[in-house]
Formats: C-alpha cells, sequence, structure tokens
C-alpha cells in the first residue's frame, strides 16, 4: 500500500490516489450490495448514510472526478461501467470496518503511525532536505493537511488490522489446491459435426413477389437515419478575456486590499535533532543547555550526528503545527523541545529571523494583473454565462444570442444520432452533444454546456426524419437478405435431424458427414480451457463446453455455423503434470475466495447493526447520462 503511494506522489495527485487505492484496495476487499441502494433516509446534501454519518456530495463528488480525471475516463462513464457505485460501497464498507474498529476500542495515534509517515517521507529527504520540510512540501504540494494525511493513514492501518483479523485463520488444504488447478487446466477430447451456413444450397431464386413480400417483414431494417440541421453557440473564456482592460488605480486598488498576499512572511534559521524517543531528545535538551551545541548534543546521545539537521530557513506554515508554535514563539538562541510530532521528537533552536517584509507594488505589478485579471475572467464570465441562458430561457435561437453578445456560431447540417462527422471535433463529449440534440424538438434550444475549456449552446434548425427506403433502392440487398435466410432454415432443419440422429445412435458423426456436403467432422485430441478456440466455436461457448458431461452433445450457433460438439474424453492432469506454480497460483486464488467471503459476511453483518442507505436519485443526477444538463 505505501508503495502505491510513494509512486503516486510522484504524479501530483496523491490525494486521489491514497484516497482511491486505500479504499478499493485495502486488503482485497471486494463488496457487494453493503446497505443496498435504497431511495430515501439519506439527506439530500449526501449521497449514503453509514452508521449515522453522511458522506456528503461535495467530498464524494470532488473525490470522483479528481479519480477519475487521473484514470482519463469522465464521471458519467465511470457510473455507466458500475465503478462509482463499487467506490461508494466500499467507501461504506470502510466507514462500517471503521465503526466496528471503534466500538472495539481499536484506535491507532501518532506514535502508531510514526513509522507509516518516516517510510512515505523517507525517499523525498536529502542533504538539502530535512525530514520535517518534506513532510511540509507533501502536504502542501497535495493540499492536503496533516490531521488530513494521518487520518486516511490510521483508516487504512485499521483496515488492515480488522481483515487480518477477519481472515488471519483461513488456510487452504494442499489437496483442495491440486484439486483445483487440476479441474482448471485439464483437456477434453471433442468430436463436432460443422454445418457451414453459407454452403447452404437454395433450391430455386426468389421471383419479385417473393421478394416484396419478405421485404415487408423486414422493412425495420432498411431505414433512413434521422437527420438534424444544428446551430451551435460557442462561449469562449478567451473571447471574454480579450474584452477586459485594467487601469493602475484597479492595480493598486487590488494590491492594498489583498497586501497579506503580498507579504514576506517572517523566516525564522532554524537548527533541529529529531529522534524516536522522548528520552532521547529530553538528553539532547539538556546537554545543549548546558552549552553544548546542538550537534554535538546529539552526537552524544546517539552517537552520531545523522539526528541532526542543519539550519534552515522555515515559515511558520512549513513546519508541523506542534514545532511551528513553539519555534515561533520562542525568542532568537533559545533552545525549545522536546516537541512530538508524526515524525519523532525535536530540540530545535531559532538561529536568526527575517521579520516579515511587504512587497514593493511595482515588484509584484505583474502578478497583480495577473491575479486581478484571472478574478475579473471569472466574474465576467460568470456573469455572461448567466446572461445568454437567461437568455435562452425567454425561448430565442442560439443565433439571436450570437447576435445580441457578439459570439460564434457553428452550423452543422445533416448531422446523425450517432454520426462521426469531423465536423464534430470541437465538441468535448460528441455522444452526450448527440443524445440532447436528438432529445429536444425542432427549432428549441439548449442550455448552456460544459465543454471542457469553453461552454456551448444549440438550436435545432431543422429535421428530417427517418423513412422507410423504397424496395427498389434496395431490391439486391432484400435479395441477398432473402437468399441467407433461406440458407439459415434450411440448415437448421439439417441440423435438426441430424442432432436426432446422434441422440437416437442411428449414425455416428463421420458417417453422418459423409452423408452430407454441408457437414464437415471434427475431432480435437486435447481441447484446453484457456487455449485458442476453434474458428467454428466462439470464447463465450467454451465455458460451456467445459461444462459439459462426457457423451453430452451440445447445440451451438453463430452467423456462420451450426455446431453439435460432444465431449468424448476428459483428461485431469495429475501432481506430477501440474507445474508446481500453478498449484500455488490457484492455492492463492481459493484463499482470496475464502478471505473476501469471510470479509463480505461480516460486512454483512455490522451492516445489519449499524445501518447504511445509499441516495440513489443523487448518483442519478450527478453521474447519469445527462446529469449535467
Amino acid at each position: 500500500m505505501m508503495g502505491s503511494m510513494l509512486e503516486g506522489a510522484k504524479g501530483g495527485i496523491l490525494k486521489y490516489i491514497i484516497l482511491f487505492f486505500i479504499t478499493l484496495a485495502t486488503g482485497g476487499l471486494v463488496l457487494t450490495d453493503v446497505g443496498g441502494f435504497f431511495r430515501g433516509g439519506v439527506a439530500v446534501n449526501a449521497v449514503a448514510k453509514v452508521a449515522g454519518e453522511d458522506i456528503t456530495i461535495q467530498e464524494f463528488d470532488r473525490d470522483v472526478r479528481n479519480m477519475t480525471y487521473s484514470q482519463g475516463i469522465s464521471p458519467q462513464e465511470a457510473y455507466q461501467t458500475g465503478l462509482i457505485q463499487q467506490y461508494l460501497q466500499t467507501l461504506i464498507g470502510r466507514t462500517l470496518l471503521k465503526h466496528a474498529a471503534a466500538s472495539n476500542g481499536l484506535r491507532l495515534g501518532p506514535k502508531e503511525l510514526v513509522g507509516d509517515v518516516r517510510q512515505y517521507v523517507e525517499p523525498y529527504i536529502n542533504d538539502e532536505t530535512s525530514a520535517s520540510d518534506a513532510f511540509k512540501n507533501m502536504l502542501r504540494a497535495q493540499n492536503m493537511s496533516e490531521k488530513e494525511f494521518t487520518s486516511i493513514l490510521e483508516q487504512d492501518a485499521v483496515n488492515q488490522i480488522m481483515k487480518n483479523v477477519l481472515t488471519g485463520t483461513v488456510t487452504i488444504p494442499g489437496d483442495m489446491a491440486l484439486n483445483f488447478a487440476s479441474g482448471l487446466e485439464h483437456t477434453r477430447k471433442l468430436s463436432a459435426i460443422v454445418l457451414d451456413i453459407n454452403a447452404m444450397p437454395v433450391k430455386a431464386q426468389p421471383s419479385d413477389s417473393d421478394l416484396e413480400a419478405f421485404y415487408a417483414s423486414v422493412k425495420d431494417n432498411y431505414v433512413t437515419d434521422e437527420t438534424r440541421d444544428i446551430d451551435v453557440l460557442t462561449l469562449k473564456v478567451d473571447d471574454v478575456a480579450a474584452k477586459i482592460s485594467i487601469s493602475n488605480e484597479q492595480l493598486k486598488g487590488y494590491y492594498e486590499d489583498n497586501i497579506d498576499s503580498f507579504t514576506n512572511p517572517e523566516k525564522r534559521n532554524i537548527e533541529q535533532s529529531l529522534v524516536k524517543t522522548e528520552a532521547e531528545a529530553l538528553k539532547i535538551y539538556q546537554l545543549a543547555e548546558e552549552g553544548k551545541s546542538l550537534a554535538q548534543a546529539t552526537e552524544i546521545v546517539t552517537g552520531d550526528q545523522k539526528a541532526y539537521r542543519k539550519a534552515d530557513s522555515f515559515e511558520q506554515a512549513g513546519l508541523l503545527k506542534p514545532l511551528a508554535e513553539e519555534v515561533f514563539a520562542a525568542d532568537k538562541n533559545v533552545f525549545v523541545g522536546p516537541i512530538e510530532t508524526p515524525l519523532g521528537w525535536h530540540v530545535a533552536r531559532t538561529i536568526s529571523i527575517t521579520p516579515a517584509e511587504k512587497k514593493p507594488f511595482a515588484s509584484v505589478k505583474a502578478n497583480v494583473e495577473k491575479l486581478l485579471r484571472a478574478e475579473l475572467l471569472e466574474d465576467q464570465f460568470y456573469e455572461l454565462s448567466l446572461d445568454v441562458e437567461e437568455t435562452l430561457d425567454s425561448g430565442v435561437s442560439v443565433a439571436e444570442v450570437a447576435e445580441e453578445y457578439g459570439l460564434k456560431i457553428k452550423k452543422l447540417t445533416g448531422i446523425t444520432r450517432y454520426d462521426t462527422n469531423k465536423d464534430l471535433d470541437f465538441i468535448a463529449d460528441k455522444n452526450r452533444f448527440l443524445e440532447l440534440a436528438f432529445g429536444i424538438d425542432e427549432m428549441d434550444s439548449s442550455q448552456l454546456i460544459d465543454n471542457g475549456d469553453d461552454y456551448i449552446a444549440f438550436t435545432v434548425k431543422h429535421v428530417v426524419p427517418s423513412d422507410y427506403k423504397s424496395f427498389d433502392a434496395v431490391k439486391s440487398s432484400v435479395k441477398v437478405e432473402y437468399m441467407n435466410e433461406q440458407k439459415r432454415i434450411a440448415a437448421q432443419e439439417l441440423i435438426a435431424d441430424t442432432e436426432y440422429a446422434i441422440k437416437q445412435n442411428t449414425a455416428s458423426m463421420t458417417e453422418l458427414a459423409q452423408q452430407n456436403a454441408a457437414l464437415t467432422y471434427k475431432s480435437i485430441a486435447k481441447l484446453s480451457r484457456y487455449g485458442e478456440p476453434p474458428a467454428y466455436i466462439s470464447g463465450a461457448q467454451m465455458p460451456l463446453i467445459f461444462e459439459a458431461k462426457t457423451g453430452e452433445v451440445q447445440l451451438f450457433n453463430s452467423k456462420s455455423y451450426y455446431v453439435l460438439a460432444r465431449v468424448d474424453s476428459i483428461d485431469l492432469p495429475n501432481e506430477a503434470q501440474l507445474d508446481e506454480d500453478d498449484i500455488l497460483k490457484q492455492a492463492k486464488t481459493l484463499s482470496a475466495i475464502m478471505e473476501n467471503a469471510f470479509v463480505e459476511s461480516y460486512l454483512a453483518a455490522i451492516d445489519h447493526r449499524y445501518g447504511s442507505k445509499v441516495n440513489a436519485a443523487v448518483l442519478d443526477k450527478l453521474y447519469g447520462s445527462t446529469s449535467e444538463e
């Protein structure tokens, strides 16, 4: 787990990687229907309630969007594939475990987590970066508080302890693993009759009346696509930014109103020692007070100077809170300590102080303008978007809105519901756009829609409904379909007669194949569950063959083939024929199955005790296909 976190830090999304993997991967938990998806009984601002504790919309949605962004998928895609539901169910399980652990008196404090914190920070410590500095930089880069970070680590550790308690007694007997591996690795001898539908003869060519009658029965196969002409309005941030003008007086006013942001905070040049125990820190402090240098005192107590950190410059926000409060309250050259933090025990001294200092306006003018321009852009873009939405609400077209506000229109013509036209490349989510565009009536307009770096709205200018293609226009295609249908009907009759003959044992498979040119006899001496299936059997049909009994005849069909397959014999490998690594692998698989069963049973029990409900309506609104309209 910690290894995953260490790697995740380098990607700049540590917070969400920690949350994602601790939640989904801790202990290999696979949660099923914990709490169920009930509608009702949950606060409107929560996606779920677990043991009386809300999982708020804001926190859940923030984490989901950042995690899905890091994985390169949209929240809607994650919802449609069930990933968001799985994530929420796992959060519920995690919260249930937390309450169960607390009721059993299982809690971890800073001392128990010091090792995990140190393990995490260690790779980022070097000659120029102390442990506390590395910890500070990590928290700042990930926008996490110390409390939030340690809370995540504690929950991870507690969940792992609970999981270990639940699954610690799971053992898989050697015979069970051997039998499991033997069953998975066995081969089967297969005999089959294959009927190639395309090879079936057709007795007579169809007349026009035959084709017209057939066309009437399959008319829905020959329908033109509905097309739409759509005007798309684009509201771009850059267009608004180009119109923003800022005076020197505005810049000075912004500078004065936000002077704290343009002030260099007080800095202190601090040396410190960081050791594992309070007793060591107290001895170092006493020696330093008696006149020893901090480096000397550290070496006397620990045997070397590895725990001593040379003087470095820090702002108060750059130190862990307990250490920062003591150090920045002390006078220069005064030793403070021992002070406990998640990193260990500190003794520190301020060598010099650089007072807080306002930055001259001239030196920060460019940055002031950048910040003010960003704020004005956000405000003006927001106001313009509200004005555009209000105007659209009044029933006018996007063309009229574009003319009123000086915006651009792109005209799309002949667009179909599942169009892949390159003219749509400027739209971030084409599927959603087309779904919306084909969901409103002619001359109706949409609201503003998030389009990545900008916003769009559209009016459906014209609709050409779908229609049936005339018989004359599709006659050749109808004939091909008719002939294929006749071949399939003849093939169905032949395979049914053949299956009856095999089951009645009136002829062997080889004899039957010799009697009809459309039938081919096939034999496979060693068919493997994980091998490449023959061309006439699909991958989806392979598991059915490996579930069949010896002598059982199965009928399979596909677009091109009918197949009658019979398992003639089953060859189960013995221990000498199996790879030892395969047996060990299957033992681990069985162990994981049993462990998950134990955990799921426990979660179901504590869910009954504490209770959990999910606000499915909120999930639908947030992540359903039209959740962001």
